[in-house]
């Protein structure tokens, strides 16, 4: 028997390799797959219910748009804030939508802020609705900077009053943004530290990830007020990404709901007061007075 057993070693060290070779394959077919789908994954404008109708702006909807380098027309939307004017400027919030959404669908938000007398920018992702092209981290960040830069020269926008509004991807574009132009205040619902760092959890390395929006890289070195608003049910983005995002930004004030993630708020009106007390104890509002 004993000369039958250097056999039987190398017959399971092959099986091993071939076990082996073929679970390499199968990882790396795995992330040939995901990294080549990534920006259907990330911008899934295939899977959403319906395009929105070519016209169907609201009347307090402005219409924007911005041409890139390749040809690409983006829209956005602006709406003034109530009694807001040349005369008498005020804050403007950016908001930024999550990825299986529309700016369409954003207007409840908008209206909230205008109420507060503070005026809102909805720039649209590069490809989605009415818009053309194709969306990455790059294309998208190349749009927002066109946005703010005629934002800006908007005469009943106090410059020093911007705020950046985000949801889910969202937060990574405002974190991108704000990496380049600081705003007086931040607010995130359902953020992440990072999509590369959350490629992990599907097993892909994080340099395969074209649109990693690192917000944590960002907020960590964060110098305006942050409110991160999460659900406890998220699914999509679990709420420990929220509450380590919070722990890592200096002074982030964390509000932890009883919701999932696309349900969130679940109460509008405490939400939109809990909104209004972060913006007048950042400075973007008086207590008491939209103007």
């Amino acid at each position: 028997m004993k000369p039958e057993q250097p056999v039987r070693r190398r017959g399971f060290g092959a099986a091993v390799r071939r076990a082996a070779v073929f679970v390499l394959v199968l990882y790396a077919g795995w992330c040939g797959t995901l990294y080549f789908a990534q920006t259907a994954l990330l911008f899934p404008r295939g899977m959403m219910e319906s395009a929105p109708p070519e016209i169907d702006r609201p009347g307090d909807a402005e219409q924007w748009w911005v041409s890139a380098e390749d040809g690409s027309r983006v829209e956005g939307w602006f709406v003034r804030g109530k009694g807001r004017d040349g005369t008498d400027p005020g804050p403007c919030v950016i908001w930024l939508h999550g990825n299986g959404e529309y700016i369409d669908d954003n207007m409840q938000a908008a209206r909230m802020y205008a109420e507060m007398g503070v005026s809102v920018l909805l720039p649209e992702y590069r490809g989605y609705g009415r818009s053309t092209g194709t969306p990455s981290q790059r294309a998208i960040m190349e749009d927002l900077e066109r946005f703010h830069g005629v934002l800006l020269e908007r005469p009943e926008v106090d410059a020093r009053r911007i705020v950046y509004h985000g949801e889910s991807i969202g937060t990574g574009f405002a974190a991108a943004l704000a990496e380049k132009y600081p705003p007086r205040a931040m607010i995130l619902n359902s953020p992440f530290l990072s999509l590369a760092g959350m490629a992990g959890r599907s097993l892909v390395p994080e340099f395969f990830v074209r649109s990693p929006l690192r917000s944590d890289e960002v907020l960590r070195h964060a110098v305006w007020p942050v409110l991160i608003f999460h659900g406890t049910h998220d699914r999509v983005v679990p709420v420990q990404q929220g509450r380590a995002l919070a722990d890592l930004t200096p002074g982030a004030t964390f509000v932890e709901l009883e919701c999932g993630h696309n349900d969130l708020p679940p109460d509008p009106i405490r939400y939109a007061g809990r909104v209004r007390a972060f913006l007048e104890s950042a400075g973007v509002l008086s207590g008491g007075n939209a103007r």
